[in-house]
């Protein structure tokens, strides 16, 4: 059986009034959501995220009542009404954005490209990779590559918020406290 599971949520207001939500996620038969780098970003009002949380309470019970789980939330059982409960609590736990940065190490990297180390050393735009990536496997079998990164400094809201709204590549790291 598949199943979501959620390892980490945040949530940090803008200054223009909207949200950021942070969240770690994957699934129980691959490997994303893992990593401390693996958080998705999306922006959102805060009457969206209301209307998503209510939807998610429509006609669900909590997991204690029914004992039937659809995800894993926090490592624990859960039904969507539990995920809703839960987004609820982060939002009312919401920092503004300049304080959940200074409260979290956060890094923000913009992936631009993919350089391939071995065994032929070719630097690649996302897009070139993606389109030579079976030529460069069929010719040269396995490739050694690395990622092309910018680290965007987290303190500019302007600039993430930029990025995360273009849909642009992000490797999004948040850590505990400083």
């Amino acid at each position: 059986m598949s199943y979501s599971i959620v390892f980490e949520t945040k949530i940090a207001i803008l200054s223009d009034g909207r949200l950021i939500h942070f969240s770690r996620t994957g699934c129980n038969n691959d490997s994303e959501g893992r990593l401390a780098s693996d958080f998705r970003a999306e922006i959102l009002t805060a009457q969206e995220l209301l209307d998503r949380i209510n939807e998610y309470k429509r006609m669900k019970l909590p997991f204690k009542d029914c004992g039937i789980f659809e995800l894993k939330l926090l490592g624990k059982p859960a039904t969507m009404y539990d995920y809703a409960m839960h987004l609820a609590r982060m939002m009312k736990r919401a920092l503004s954005y300049i304080d959940f940065v200074q409260t979290y190490r956060v890094y923000i990297d913009l992936i631009f490209g993919i350089e391939v180390t071995s065994p032929v050393h070719l630097e690649l735009s996302l897009e070139e990779y993606s389109e030579r990536f079976r030529e460069l496997i069929d010719e040269h079998g396995t490739l050694s590559v690395r990622r092309r990164r910018e680290l965007i400094d987290d303190s500019d809201e302007k600039r993430v918020v930029e990025l995360i709204e273009s849909g642009a590549p992000l490797e999004i790291t948040i850590k505990g406290k400083r």
